[in-house]
């Protein structure tokens, strides 16, 4: 055999191979999130924030009534409101994605937001989603629940921030 057709034989092999995927990577879609916290007039990005994609909704509605439930219980019912609806959206949102806490399992990936507080989730089939993310920095906790949609072949970004924070405690806010 000579060279030009082994190295032929290769390159078809290699188109081969790489067909499916690039197949399949044109019928799905990316989201690109992007987690930045503004706060004493700082931005500062979210690294290492937890990001979990879900494909149903999570009832905030619970996490509220839960939250104010338990709020009823303590001295400081503001701080210990704005607390709880943290713990349990965070609850609901580690839940969604472990087997045998939940019946349907509604958590497709998790990832960690990298240094620059970005994630890039690829391979999503096209439609609505939610991304729910969080963050602990000391006594100061942040979590966001938001819907997107995914579309064929593109990235969808999303920005996390303070605008679309679910909820942001921070026990000087509530002294």
């Amino acid at each position: 055999m000579n060279i030009k057709k082994l190295t032929g034989l290769v390159l078809l092999g290699i188109a081969l191979v790489l067909l499916p995927s690039a197949l399949h990577a044109a019928a799905t879609g990316a989201v690109s999130a992007k987690i930045t916290l503004e706060f004493e007039g700082k931005s500062f990005p979210m690294s290492a924030a937890q990001v979990t994609i879900l494909d149903k909704e999570i009832d905030l509605g619970v996490v509220d009534f839960l939250a104010k439930q338990n709020a009823e219980k303590s001295k400081n019912k503001k701080r210990s409101y704005h607390l709880f609806r943290y713990i349990y959206l965070v609850r609901e949102i580690e839940n969604s994605r472990r087997a045998g806490v939940r019946q349907v399992r509604s958590g497709i990936v998790t990832k960690r937001a990298d240094n620059k507080g970005e994630v890039l989730v690829r391979y999503l089939v096209p439609g609505d989603y939610f991304i729910g993310a969080y963050r602990k920095m000391g006594k100061m906790t942040v979590v966001w629940f938001v819907p997107f949609s995914v579309t064929a072949g593109r990235s969808t970004p999303v920005n996390l921030d303070n605008n679309n924070a679910f909820e942001f405690y921070d026990p000087e806010l509530y002294p």
